[in-house]
């Protein structure tokens, strides 16, 4: 049975949603104000420190829009702070926000006239998609690839095929743009917006589970055994070793995949609960319990 009691946790994502809505309802009631205290300008142009941050929530949209946005960027960062814990999405959003801006911000030194504003995500930018709702999408995408979602609430298909084709078309996009531009711009450009990914690249082994082959498998593999030589003691050795490497490396897989299965939402968790106490996960979900108090 579903057990409803007090939300705990997911400051990382309230936070992020709060930020959003009042980032929008601002720029909404004010553009010029908005633009010129919270977008990152070439040359430090009214420059403020948050802007480095800031620059994300700049972006052209409708009321509607913005809200089914803010809706799957909650249902993204809940389900990953949920799984990852306050602190590991806090970094990963750290890392894919902060690395594009200071970037950009370098390069617009030595590049006089640089239009940081279109460059980064926002209003007609250059290398549009939004690189946060991206990473966000992938992330969840890859870590939850049974999940089904229904496209314009018709078309069902499946969360990580959708992350991937709004990967290629992405790419596609950035490639047209940097193919009508000339050298340095369009290397200047690949950086920056590669930039706005280092979450991605940082927690890929957790997004994508890399698959973790035992380092003695890969021994065994190079060793050469000749059909004509071995004896039957040596054979018996050799299936020994093999079915030794299978079984440790089941083991190494299964405690990876353990690792990296997202956790049920914390409103779901009681410590005290039987339920709970006899879930493989429930280890991790004390400690999650602990970090999120």
């Amino acid at each position: 049975m579903h057990r409803y009691k007090k939300q705990q946790g997911l400051p990382v994502t309230f936070t992020l949603i709060f930020l959003m809505i009042l980032t929008f309802i601002l720029q909404k009631a004010n553009p010029a104000m908005f633009v010129k205290y919270f977008a990152l300008k070439g040359g430090f142009v009214d420059f403020y420190p948050w802007q480095f941050v800031t620059y994300i929530f700049l972006e052209n949209v409708s009321g509607f829009t913005f809200f089914f946005k803010a809706l799957i960027v909650f249902m993204f960062s809940s389900s990953l702070e949920a799984g990852w814990s306050s602190t590991k999405l806090g970094i990963f959003l750290v890392l894919t926000v902060l690395p594009k801006s200071i970037i950009a911000a370098i390069f617009s030194i030595f590049t006089p006239g640089l239009p940081l504003e279109a460059i980064l995500n926002g209003v007609d930018g250059l290398l549009n998609p939004n690189s946060l709702f991206l990473s966000l999408m992938i992330a969840y995408g890859f870590l939850h690839r049974e999940e089904v979602i229904y496209l314009f609430f018709i078309i069902p298909i499946k969360i990580w095929t959708l992350a991937v084709i709004s990967i290629i078309f992405a790419a596609i996009g950035m490639l047209g743009t940097l193919a009508t531009m000339g050298l340095p711009l369009n290397v200047i450009l690949t950086i920056i917006q590669l930039s706005g990914y280092l979450g991605i690249l940082v927690f890929s082994g957790q997004i994508f589970r890399l698959a973790n082959v035992s380092r003695k498998y890969h021994v065994f593999r190079k060793k050469h055994v000749s059909p004509d030589t071995i004896t039957l003691e040596e054979t018996r050795k050799v299936l020994e070793e093999m079915i030794k490497i299978t079984e440790e490396t089941r083991e190494e897989e299964k405690r990876n995949s353990e690792d990296n299965n997202p956790l049920c939402d914390p409103i779901d968790f009681d410590e005290n609960d039987q339920y709970c106490k006899d879930c493989e996960k429930f280890k991790r979900c004390l400690e999650r319990k602990k970090t999120t108090k």
